[in-house]
């Protein structure tokens, strides 16, 4: 007969006695506790190629392909009450969480540095600089100051090299009786453009009836009564003679006004050679 057809028939003959069923124990179902009990009870653990686990006292066998196989506790063993003592397992102790080393990690910069490219210098525009201070030479005569002015600028900022929107610029700076602005535009014209006074055009032709210039000279001389020591505005004068073409009397004017004992100015210094050569 196979060993397996031997354990199935074992296993039924144990679940038929009335010990087994009562625990394993004898009558009553009592067993003196530490003592094995001795009939033989049937687990209920099975395993592939092998047949029901039998226990019989402390140790326990499987009957497998080739025969009975000893099982270790727990399932060899069986106590007094006639169920498995539970058996607690070793619980594997975390492993300490151990952070990385933090990287080495070079400061951040408390500011880019940005390599900007050296910028190119734009060439002047002179054919769109003289557009507007066409544009602005129209809105002069219209008696519009801040439009004229404006148009000047955008003539400066087309060709920084060019002197005849500064010396406009000087026309309404000296129509709204700022002298010394006026001279430091004339300065401007002179330093952006050297020379600009040998082919200056008529500042006359600027305004729209030779009675405006004529009123216009006489607020400067009414002015000069009042305050005779005004550089600036003596310098006004002469330019205005010069540049309408009445060259003998703004030569007077710039002989009065040169000075050693002053620092050099250059405006004045350009008219008295402008006036010397005439």
């Amino acid at each position: 007969m196979p060993w397996r057809s031997v354990g199935w028939l074992l296993a039924m003959l144990a679940l038929a006695d009335p010990t087994a069923r009562a625990g394993g124990h004898g009558a009553g179902g009592q067993a003196a506790a530490g003592v094995p009990a001795r009939s033989m009870t049937l687990g209920a653990v099975s395993q592939p190629y092998c047949g029901p686990i039998l226990f019989s006292g402390p140790a326990g066998f499987a009957w497998g392909r080739y025969g009975p196989v000893p099982l270790p506790p727990p399932f060899g063993v069986i106590a007094p009450g006639g169920y498995f003592p539970p058996t607690p397992l070793p619980i594997p102790r975390p492993t300490p969480y151990v952070p990385f080393p933090p990287r080495a990690v070079a400061p951040a910069p408390m500011f880019r540095v940005r390599h900007e490219r050296p910028r190119r210098r734009r060439s002047g525009n002179p054919a769109r600089a003289a557009e507007l201070v066409t544009v602005g030479d129209r809105m002069f005569r219209a008696g519009n100051l801040p439009r004229a002015q404006f148009r000047y600028e955008q003539a400066i900022e087309a060709h920084p090299n060019s002197a005849a929107a500064r010396v406009r610029l000087a026309e309404i700076a000296l129509a709204r009786g700022q002298y010394a602005e006026a001279v430091d535009r004339l300065r401007e014209a002179q330093a952006a453009e050297p020379g600009w006074i040998d082919h200056a055009s008529d500042v006359q032709a600027l305004f729209p009836e030779p009675t405006k210039f004529a009123a216009l000279i006489a607020r400067i001389e009414a002015h000069l009564q009042r305050h005779p020591d005004d550089r600036d505005a003596w310098l006004m004068l002469g330019a205005q003679w010069f540049l309408s073409g009445r060259v003998a009397l703004a030569a007077d004017v710039f002989l009065r006004l040169d000075d050693p004992s002053r620092p050099p100015d250059d405006i004045l210094q350009a008219f008295l050679d402008a006036s010397k050569t005439e």
